[in-house]
C-alpha cells in the first residue's frame, strides 16, 4: 500500500510540477477560509449574550465596526 501510495504521489508531482504556487496559494486560501469558520460561534454568542441579553448597545459600534452609531 505504501509502495502504491509512493508510486500516485510521484505520478501526482510530475504533472502539478509547474502548478505548485497555485497548489500552495490555494491551500492557505482555505486554511484561512477553515479558520474564519471557527470565529462565527464566538460572534454569534457575543452579539447575543454580551450585547443583545446584557444591554451593552454601545458595543454594537465595536461588533458591526460602525463608529456612526450613537447608544441611547
Amino acid at each position: 500500500m505504501v509502495k502504491d501510495l509512493k508510486r500516485y504521489l510521484a505520478f501526482l508531482l510530475r504533472y502539478n510540477k509547474e502548478k505548485g504556487l497555485y497548489i500552495l496559494v490555494g491551500s492557505g486560501l482555505g486554511i484561512i477560509a477553515q479558520l474564519c469558520t471557527l470565529i462565527t460561534p464566538f460572534l454569534t454568542k457575543f452579539i447575543i449574550d454580551d450585547i443583545i441579553l446584557g444591554g451593552n448597545y454601545r458595543l454594537f459600534q465595536y461588533a458591526f465596526f460602525n463608529s456612526d452609531y450613537h447608544a441611547p
